[in-house]
């Protein structure tokens, strides 16, 4: 290094002082030992004499860096000079360090180690050619078996130096280990301090026995009943010296399942040899043969070589194989089987794993239409599914009914067996046919047969019944779809007991009455009834109930009849309930009947001085052929007679010639009854009659000026009445709130109808409709704005009010236009926007810009709306209706919610 000053000693021969002799002087002889020393043109420092072959000096710091020469100069006048004899750098020059080491210190004879030796280069110059020097002394004796070359050493680098050695002769074994090599920069040699390591201790090996270890190689988690397996023993000698003939023994299998040997196959080796530390791998192929679990359990013997004795592996067991049935696919595609034009609808693959092996990658296909009448939408995720023995999984495929008609759809599935990797398929199914009907579909244009111009609507034992017919003699029944109609007549029983059945002619009696039928006839009633009155049905408890009642056109309508009778739908059984107790002389009709809290609410026409007649049957007739009612006990008079509103006898007071109750309904737990005088509810879930306790019932007439400045409309019919007769055909409940359908007549005959709802929110209880609780629904925004005529007035009665759980349906007779239908879904519909006509479009635009449903005149030129019921499991309802043009038949209709 050229940085600081370094002290140097120069070598060589005659370094020779001066010797010089004075005569007489003190000292006689003096040494002249000054020499002089130069690296190129610098002097060293401090040169001193030390003896013949030595000189010491110093070299100043800062000499250039480079080879320089060296000139030394004695005190004879001598100068000698040694070219390139000093290099001068500003980095030190290479310097190599070393450590050995053993990879093991005890060894067998002929095991094998490795001994290594790692060089570093601590100087800031390369050495070069760097080769590793091994001495070996000690008693033991080794074999080198591989050796290092040399390496190059970068500055601050190190390298690895490794031998090879095999233990040849017991004993300690001890290594001298040396590095040399070249400087980089001077080209010197270069030399590591010797290093040593051991002793390596040279054994002489211990012979170990011969012994056996089985183990068995990992099974598949599961095969196919006929899929071939490979089973492998690994038999190993952990000992030293050989053990002959072995083969397997206690070999078996335990569990619930089978597996036997593949045809024409055995199990090889039959034996081995296996020598010290060897091993040997016996193998059968199985195949599955029965469903279930299965572990082997196997053991091995053999011979040791040197000492003859027997050598056992101990029994082990495999690991747990399952034996399955192989997968394979099934599947069913299910469709509805009849869809509203516009509506979504799904297409089902149900695909199921009937084996019971795992299916890998199901994916199922994309279903194929048999026509174009419905769009595909979505399907379902992409991702393959793994569908475990026995599991199903279902792939849906949204459609839109796109335009009436029909179609099926085929599809199938496919995946691979879990355990074969084979390919499993379903095969193509088809689902049943789909049929897209329009909005509003026709299912009977004459369901009864006759032409019966006018028929009653209603659901019982899970079918659509509609009648009676013209002559009161029966009716058909269809199921939900339309289809499979039977005709069914009634048996009514003559009451022989107490108040006598009027009709002379022999009981039973095949008609409710009609009107113009002969008096004492099997036309008419069983007590002489010559009129239609109202065809009904519902629930007591789990009991379902049919109802029947005509109309007297002379008064004194006494009887009503009910029967339960699913087991002959062709002939309905009908017990007679006589109310004559309750009933009196100017009771000429039928008008409404409620099944309410397991209570039968019946109301009736009436012209005498206690109008109208409202009674709550408490007993029904569970015998043949009928029972008397007794006053209070089976029946009870609810004295509607006295209501506010809605009666003669009530404050407001109703004028009407002839009152009837108009509809009922539940809402809340509380009855609701309303007539062209106004709306009475029950304060109490089974009210008790009005005359008595007061308080039990309360007016719920909205309290509203498009109510009071209309009139409810009257009529004087108490036969065969219909929905445009009465000032309030029907009440519905829909999303929480009460809604009601109200027609009106002025003194000038104008007629217009009104939608009313109830928000019990409003006032008062938040349960209950009171007065201040009412608004009016969808008003005109032209002509008469108190109606809800959609801006014709050519829509004069809402003659339709059903809710289901999905929508709000209104249907008003229109003579010159024919039945408009019309749908709100909104959960509180209070505007015309609100509802939404033929394909969806907004009835506001109505009438110049948007149809009913299915069409004005539902598309057969009806313009009458008879009767209106929601059918069906709760939210998937359907809106079956009867109408026609009052003359010809009444078609049985249906809307799909």
């Amino acid at each position: 290094m050229n940085t600081e000053p370094v002290s140097v000693l120069i070598k060589g021969e005659n370094f020779l002082p001066r010797a010089t002799q004075h005569i007489g002087g003190e000292a006689p002889v003096t040494m002249d030992a000054h020499f002089e020393a130069f690296l190129g043109d610098v002097a060293l420092e401090e040169v001193t004499w030390v003896d013949g072959r030595t000189l010491q000096a110093r070299i100043p710091a800062g000499l250039t860096p480079g080879w320089h020469s060296l000139v030394v100069a004695g005190p004879l006048g001598r100068r000698v000079e040694l070219p390139r004899a000093y290099l001068s750098s500003a980095v030190p020059l290479a310097r190599l360090e070393a450590q050995a080491s053993l990879a093991q210190v005890d060894v067998t004879v002929e095991q094998r180690t490795w001994l290594t030796l790692m060089v570093e280069n601590t100087g800031e110059a390369a050495a070069l050619s760097v080769a590793p020097v091994l001495s070996i002394t000690g008693e033991g004796r080794v074999e080198v078996i591989s050796e290092p070359g040399p390496a190059d050493i970068a500055a601050g680098a190190s390298a690895s130096f490794a031998w090879e050695l095999e233990a040849a002769e017991p004993g300690d074994v001890r290594f001298s280990l040396q590095a040399l090599g070249r400087e980089e920069m001077t080209g010197a040699e270069l030399r590591a301090p010797v290093v040593e390591t051991g002793p390596l201790r040279i054994r002489v090996p211990v012979q170990l026995p011969g012994a056996l270890v089985a183990r068995f190689f990992p099974l598949p988690a599961s095969v196919n009943v006929g899929q071939e397996f490979d089973i492998e023993l690994e038999v190993t000698n952990p000992g030293d010296v050989a053990v002959l003939g072995v083969k397997p023994e206690a070999t078996g299998s335990s569990g619930t399942g089978e597996v036997k040997l593949a045809q024409g196959s055995q199990p090889e080796p039959a034996s081995v040899d296996i020598p010290g530390k060897g091993r040997a791998v016996f193998r059968a192929r199985l195949v599955g043969s029965r469903e279930g679990s299965c572990v082997f359990h196997a053991g091995a013997r053999g011979v040791e070589q040197t000492s003859g004795a027997p050598v056992v592996a101990s029994p082990v067991n495999s690991s747990t194989v399952i034996v399955r049935w192989s997968s394979a696919l099934t599947a069913t595609l299910s469709a509805p089987s009849r869809v509203k034009r516009g509506n979504t609808f799904g297409v089902s693959l149900k695909v199921t794993n009937t084996g019971s092996t795992v299916a890998e990658g199901v994916t199922p296909s994309l279903p194929e239409s048999s026509t174009n009448v419905a769009e595909l939408l979505s399907g379902p995720s992409s991702a393959p599914l793994a569908l475990a023995g026995g599991a199903s999984a279902t792939f849906t495929w949204s459609y839109r009914a796109a335009k009436p008609g029909k179609a099926s759809f085929s599809a199938e599935a496919g995946g691979r067996d879990g355990n074969t990797g084979a390919v499993v398929v379903t095969g193509l199914v088809s689902s049943a046919e789909v049929t897209i009907v329009p909005e509003v579909e026709q299912l009977l244009p004459d369901p009864l047969g006759d032409g019966s111009p006018f028929a009653h609507v209603l659901g019982y034992d899970g079918r659509v019944f509609v009648g009676p017919n013209k002559s009161g003699t029966g009716g058909v029944s269809v199921d939900l779809d339309g289809r499979g109609g039977r005709s069914f007549g009634f048996f009514l029983r003559k009451d022989t007991t107490g108040n006598f059945s009027q009709n002379a002619s022999a009981a039973p009696y095949p008609s409710i009455g009609a009107t113009g039928c002969r008096i004492n006839t099997s036309e008419c009633g069983p007590d002489n009834e010559d009129g239609r009155g109202f065809f009904f049905s519902g629930w007591v408890g789990s009991q379902e109930w049919l109802g029947l009642g005509g109309a007297k056109s002379g008064g004194s309508l006494d009887y009503v009849y009910l029967g339960q009778d699913t087991d002959d739908l062709n002939t309905m059984y009908m017990r007679h309930l006589d109310l004559s107790v309750v009933l009196g002389p100017q009771t000429r009709g039928f008008s409404a009947a409620l099944f309410f809290q397991d209570r039968l609410y019946l109301g009736f026409p009436d012209t005498g001085g206690s109008r109208p007649s409202l009674l709550v049957v408490k007993r029904l007739p569970m015998v043949d052929p009928g029972y008397n009612a007794s006053s209070g006990m089976d029946v009870e008079n609810l004295t509607a007679d006295e209501m506010p509103g809605i009666s003669v006898g009530g404050s407001p007071r109703n004028t009407a010639p002839m009152q009837m109750i108009d509809t009922m309904a539940g809402f809340n737990a509380r009855l609701y009854l309303a007539n062209n005088g106004g709306c009475v509810r029950s304060t109490m879930p089974t009210p008790r009659s009005y005359g008595l306790f007061p308080g039990d019932w309360t007016s719920c007439t909205p309290s509203l000026p498009a109510w009071n400045s209309r009139t409810g409309r009257t009529t004087t019919k108490t036969a065969d009445l219909e929905p445009t007769d009465k000032a309030v055909p029907q009440l519905a409940v829909f999303q929480g709130r009460l809604y009601l359908a109200r027609n009106t007549t002025s003194t000038a005959g104008v007629r217009g109808p009104q939608l009313f709802v109830c928000n019990p929110d409003k006032t008062g209880s938040t349960g209950d409709c009171d007065p201040g609780d009412w608004s009016l629904v969808a008003p005109n925004s032209t002509g008469d704005k108190q109606f809800t005529q959609f801006n014709d007035p050519d829509n004069v009665s809402l003659s339709l009010l059903v809710a289901t759980a999905n929508g709000l349906y209104v249907g008003f007779d229109n003579a010159s236009r024919g039945v408009v239908l019309l749908r709100a879904s909104t959960p509180a519909p209070l505007n015309r926007s609100d509802f939404t006509g033929l394909a969806g479009c907004s009835a506001a635009q109505f009438p110049a810009g948007c149809a009913g449903l299915g069409g004005n005149g539902l598309g057969a030129g009806a313009t009458r709306i008879f009767d209106g019921k929601a059918l069906g499991a709760s939210g998937s309802e359907s809106v079956y209706l009867t109408a026609g043009n009052g003359t010809g038949p009444a078609g049985l209709f249906r809307l799909m919610d």
